[in-house]
């Protein structure tokens, strides 16, 4: 069983290099990963002591293997002398792996010694070690448009390649499902396998055989099946109205696979406090697609909603698919923004600028002010829970939707729709999981590290 004894990362002015020292049975192996600056070359050079220095037939075959996926050889040979020059090849003990053989695609270098032999790769994933069998919902979608999902033909799906095909209507039922379960699991699966040289650019097929073999043993790899059977019910029970009876229901916003609480927060305290600027913002189309205008903004078209964006997205429920269409207008206005700033979903759904308060650093008396004023003049109020505190996740945001001044309380609301301040033995607090909860103004100022107001004068 190979033993990682040394790791190191080198940066020089042309080079970036990281090394990893190998001890094994088989003697000790060398692994080397560089990008080189000048050239944007990526290679992989695998070193190993061997008796004898590499043959002429080994060196041509690495240069063969190489030319083949389109590396310039002279790109090589800059890379692995520069390598050489700067002894970024060392091991742990300090011996000069740069003094020995190095194979590359121009020929073979010998500075002084004899005793290695490289082998160079470019940094796309290596060819599949067998075929996906299609033994989970996940593979077995996979195994039949994998070719048509990867647009680029580089052997890896990623994050852009699974919106494009989640955006796309062809794709329907337990393919979308897959799609978002790869999508919402994308770090973990494409690290299944370790299979690509600077960093797991995206997902393989071997990343998927893991996935497979992970199954055979009766293990849900990275809860793909949770989050495909999640993403198929979602979908399959979304509502086929734009609005539910009785309009925007605040306490029906649900944040889906994307990291957009900002926007969800702001708009579940809009759809309490102004739901007529949220029907009045859409536009149905005889088509079957929206037009959404965001005050100030350009109008968004937003193409008739696909299985994928139904099982990924925000939601209402059967309270509509409004939350859904003005998610995919958001993310288009914004440039996908994920994690932004407590205020961020406030300015752009209302126009209005937005007053950003610290607690701990402003006037715990002026933050309650501004957020009675801002509330009792029907405006939004968005909390956020940076650093996490009493069973609240971290950097999180929450919409305020009541502040009763004369209990000195303030109702909060999770845009997850559930997720709350619970007791010692993890129930909530007010006996229902629904996100909804309430605190105490000295909580509200110690939960919370920021606070954002919108300015509705």
């Amino acid at each position: 069983m190979a033993e990682v004894t040394s790791q190191q990362a080198i940066t020089t002015t042309h080079i970036w290099f990281s090394s990893e020292r190998r001890e094994s049975d088989d003697g000790t192996t060398y692994t080397v990963q560089v990008k080189h600056q000048e050239t944007k070359t990526e290679i992989k050079i695998v070193v190993r002591r061997v008796p004898d220095p590499p043959s002429e037939e080994q060196v041509q075959a690495a240069a063969d293997r190489l030319a083949e996926q389109g590396v310039e050889p002279e790109a090589i040979e800059r890379v692995l002398t520069e390598m050489i020059e700067s002894g970024a090849l060392t091991g742990s003990n300090g011996d000069a792996v740069a003094g020995d053989w190095i194979g590359f695609t121009g020929g073979a270098v010998e500075p002084n010694a004899s005793n290695l032999i490289a082998e160079s790769a470019a940094s796309a994933p290596p060819p599949p070690a067998g075929d996906l069998d299609g033994t989970t919902d996940v593979t077995q979608a996979a195994e039949a448009h994998f070719d048509d999902w990867d647009a680029n033909a580089d052997g890896v799906l990623s994050e852009d390649e699974l919106l494009d095909a989640i955006a796309d209507p062809a794709y329907t039922g337990e393919d979308a499902a897959a799609l978002v379960a790869l999508y919402r699991r994308y770090d973990e699966v494409k690290s299944a396998s370790n299979d690509q040289v600077f960093g797991e650019t995206g997902i393989s097929v071997n990343d998927l055989l893991v996935v497979e073999a992970a199954a055979a043993n009766g293990d849900d790899f990275a809860r793909l099946g949770v989050y495909f059977d999640a993403a198929k019910d979602r979908a399959d029970n979304a509502s086929a109205v734009l609005f539910g009876a009785g309009g925007p229901d605040p306490y029906a916003v649900q944040q889906g696979g994307f990291a957009d609480c900002t926007f969800h927060a702001a708009l579940a305290a809009l759809a309490l406090q102004r739901p007529d600027d949220i029907t009045n913002m859409i536009q149905a189309n005889a088509d079957g697609s929206f037009t959404v205008t965001f005050p100030g903004e350009d109008p968004v078209n937003v193409p008739p909603l696909t299985d994928g964006q139904l099982g990924i997205g925000g939601t209402a429920g059967a309270n509509g698919q409004w939350v859904t269409v003005l998610e995919i207008a958001y993310r288009e206005v914004t440039g996908n923004r994920e994690g932004a700033l407590t205020g961020a979903g406030i300015r752009t759904l209302t126009g209005n600028g937005t007053i950003p308060w610290l607690p701990g650093l402003d006037s715990p008396d002026s933050i309650l002010a501004s957020v009675e004023a801002s509330l009792d003049a029907d405006g939004i109020v968005t909390v956020s829970n940076n650093f996490g505190s009493e069973n609240l996740p971290e950097w999180h945001i929450y919409s305020v939707l009541d502040y009763d001044t004369a209990n000195g309380t303030i109702t909060i609301r999770n845009p997850w729709g559930r997720g709350e301040l619970e007791d010692a033995s993890g129930a909530p607090l007010d006996g229902t999981d629904d996100g909804v909860f309430t605190v105490t103004e000295e909580e509200f100022l110690e939960l919370f590290e920021s606070v954002s107001v919108e300015n509705v004068d």
